[in-house]
């Protein structure tokens, strides 16, 4: 059995790095917290996709 805990501690690092991204950059927390809320339930990735192709 292959453990991947080292991956999923990367993937958490990532979200908590874009978590504090958005705050920063959001002119409110509520504005940050939704941004957020975009990128990990994946809506923003998909639109970033679509526009690369």
């Amino acid at each position: 059995m292959k453990n991947n805990a080292g991956s999923g501690a990367i993937y958490g690092i990532g979200m908590l790095g874009a978590l504090v991204y958005y705050l920063q950059h959001a002119t409110s927390f509520v504005d940050g917290i939704s941004e957020y809320l975009k990128l990990s339930s994946g809506r923003e990735l998909s639109s970033i996709k679509s526009l690369s192709s």
